[in-house]
This record gives C-alpha cells, structure tokens and sequence, in this order.
C-alpha cells in the first residue's frame, strides 16, 4: 500500500516472477510480445525469449527482415531454439545462401528447411558450424552438395530425429561406379550384408539417431551418408522409407544394422508396382530378426493408382518376423476401376493374428466421387472373413485427401 501511495510503476510493486508469469500467458501472441520488448526493459528478455524461441522465415522479406535483427542485436540468437525456411523456385536465382543466419543461431534445438526442388542451396560455410542441441533436422527439397548434408548431420553430437523428403545431392560425379546398381535384366541385385563392408565399416561408431524418413532421396545423399567419408551406422527406433529400397542398398543396409532396435517400420509402396526384382533382397530382409519391431505401417504413393494389388504387402508380411508386431496398419488408394482383392492379404493376416494385435485398414478417396464410400465400407467389411472370424482388433478408416468429408471409422 505504501508502494501505491508512493506513486511507483506497476512493474515495480509487482515482483519480477509475476511478470514473467504475465508474459508466459502472452506467448502464443506474437504481436503482444513485440509490445512488452519495446515498452520495458525489464520485460524484455522474457518476452524475447518467448518471441524468438520459434522462428518461421516463410518469405523473402521475413528472412531480410530477421538477418537484419540479428546484424543490430547479437543476444537475439540465444534466443532461438526452433527455425523454419522455406523458399519457393525463383527461375534464374543465384544458390540460396542461409549462412547469414545459421552461423549465429547454433544453440538451435529443431532446424526446418523446405524449398522447392530446384531451388540450390549453398550450405558450404556453415560445415564447420557445431550445433550442440540441435535434435531434429528435416530437409524438404532443394539440391545440396551430397558431402555437405553428411557434415552438417556430424556435427549434431545429440541429434535424433533426421527427415529427408524430396533432397537432391547433386551431381553424382565422385561417386565411385560401383555404387551404382543395375537392376535390369532378368537377374536380380543380390547383397551380402556385412561381407561387402570393409573391416573399417564394423569401428564406426553408432549413430545417435533414432528416427530416419528416408523418402525420394537422390543417389548421391544415400552415398554420402553410408559410404562417403563421414559414414553413418545407424541404430535406429523408427524408419520410414521408400517403395523401392530393394532397388538400392541404402535401406536394407540401416534395416540390418537397425534389426535389433527398430521399433516402427513405415514403408511408401506403389499398389501396382512389380516386385519381381525385389525378391532378392527381400530374402535378405527375410533373414533379419527385427526381434524388436512393434509397429508395421504400408503407405501407399499418392500419386499412383490402379487397381488394388495386395501382392507387395502379403510378401513383406510373410517375410518380417511379426512374433513382437502390436500394430499393422495398411494404407490402399481407392481404384480407379473397382476392383478389391483383400483375400490373400486376409489369409496373411489370420494366420499369425493374435487378439493383441491391431489391423488398421485405411482406405484414401482422391479425385473420385465420394457417394460410392458408403458401398465402399460393406466391400470391405466382406474383404476379411477370416479376420472377422477370428474376432481380431481390425479398424477400417475411410479418408478423402481433398477434405469432402470427416474421417469414418469403423471396426469389422
């Protein structure tokens, strides 16, 4: 009361950890935040800390404006702790240079770059930048130089989660020919796990990531990042890969040196795809344990459809040790003609299924009209006799990419 009467600020007669209090409220407003820096001193580091802690330079002018932040206050960059750029295709553009900005911001936690495919990106001078926190990269499109990614991925000592989606490593020139793998003709690619890797291979010490996205990534990145200077053996708890890894020996490599901690296995297949020249590695896949496998996921490529051929997952099915599999969860594109042939992927799935596995059916509509998904439910509901026979814990989730209805869930 004293206080009051003496006729002191507010922000005196309260203590500091009110306003921090205050502030913490405020967080998710931007705008608010801004305020509090520019009215009190006092406020400042909290609201900074708040409005910093998650930056997003999703335009040219963002990113100007935020490089210039950082040339008139060097404390900014303790600051930040999760950073997103993206960039669109500028036809004629010089390669992106983001250096002004990641040289500084190396207390970073979470690092998101999306750019358009063939938009270049210059990461030469942050290579020799550490990151100490940095626990999650995720790289979506661009062209990189392939030994770049490898460097800026080692020098993330407690890096844990890596996303790479859409990333071109650029000319494949240095990589030596013998990476290259021809799987045409009548004889299939075979590997000898192990055998093929040099004696140096088995003193590379484990990496500490933990969960890999690995899709539609260029030939030079998977080289650089398991056969290149800076090699990587990962022990992995989650993958999620391509359709195609039996073309290349990139994924089956990280499966096998993976085989005793993968947790979750995600794999992007084609409906339709012929797997033929996949058998070779498959058996290879086959021979692995995967004793700690838990959760098995088939997601289809959006952009192929045709008509529902089950073969690629029956296969795969019989194939993986399923003894510790909680969870299988199988994604199928409505056909353009419709036809369903769920049997083969009913009788696979009845004769290991337990009551404590979950089957998880999801069926995506796209472009097609979405009065026929009530007709689609009683097709699919009569696609797995024998699971319903059995009394098995299936769930069948009808979706529409394009938002024209809620998600319907039901069970068989």
């Amino acid at each position: 009361m004293a206080a009051v009467q003496a006729g002191l600020p507010a922000r005196q007669i309260l203590p500091a950890e009110v306003w921090d209090m205050i502030i913490y409220h405020l967080r998710k407003h931007k705008g608010t935040l801004a305020t509090c820096c520019l009215t009190c001193k006092t406020w400042r580091p909290t609201a900074r800390h708040y409005l910093l802690r998650h930056v997003r330079l999703t335009t040219e002018h963002a990113y100007d404006r935020f490089v210039d932040a950082l040339d008139h206050s060097p404390n900014l960059p303790a600051c930040v702790r999760s950073l997103t750029i993206k960039r669109g295709h500028v036809p004629h553009s010089d390669p992106f240079e983001f250096s002004s900005v990641l040289l500084r911001v190396t207390q970073l936690s979470h690092l998101h770059l999306k750019f358009a495919t063939r938009v270049v990106i210059c990461t030469s001078p942050i290579v020799n930048t550490v990151y100490p926190f940095l626990s999650t990269i995720i790289l979506r499109g661009g062209i990189y130089h392939g030994p770049n990614i490898a460097r800026l991925l080692s020098a993330c000592p407690t890096l844990r989660t890596v996303r790479l989606i859409d990333v071109d490593g650029g000319p494949v020139d240095d990589v030596p020919p013998s990476f290259h793998i021809d799987s045409g003709g009548d004889t299939p690619p075979t590997f000898d796990f192990g055998a093929s890797l040099e004696p140096s291979y088995w003193d590379i010490p484990s990496s500490t990531i933990q969960e890999l996205v690995f899709l539609r990534v260029s030939e030079s990145v998977e080289y650089y990042l398991l056969h290149g200077a800076i090699r990587f053996k990962f022990q992995l708890q989650s993958l999620e890969i391509d359709y195609d890894f039996g073309a290349e020996h990139a994924c089956p490599q990280i499966l096998w040196d993976s085989q005793s901690s993968l947790r979750t296995l995600v794999l992007h297949h084609i409906p339709d795809s012929d797997i033929d020249h996949f058998s070779a590695v498959m058996k290879d896949i086959g021979s692995m344990r995967l004793s700690s496998l838990r959760s098995l996921t088939f997601e289809p490529v959006i952009r192929w459809r045709s008509t529902i051929n089950t073969g690629y997952i029956v296969d795969m099915l019989n194939l993986i040790n399923t003894d510790c599999i909680e969870e299988i969860r199988m994604g199928f594109m409505m056909p353009r003609v419709k036809k369903w042939d769920f049997e083969s992927v009913d009788e696979t799935l009845a004769s290991f299924a337990r009551p404590n596995i979950r089957i998880t059916i999801v069926i995506v509509f796209l472009g097609e009209s979405i009065s026929t998904r009530h007709d689609t439910v009683s097709v699919v509901s009569e696609g797995f006799p024998l699971l319903k026979a059995r009394g098995s814990n299936v769930e069948v989730v009808l979706t529409d990419r394009l938002g024209r209805f809620l998600k319907e869930t039901f069970r068989l």
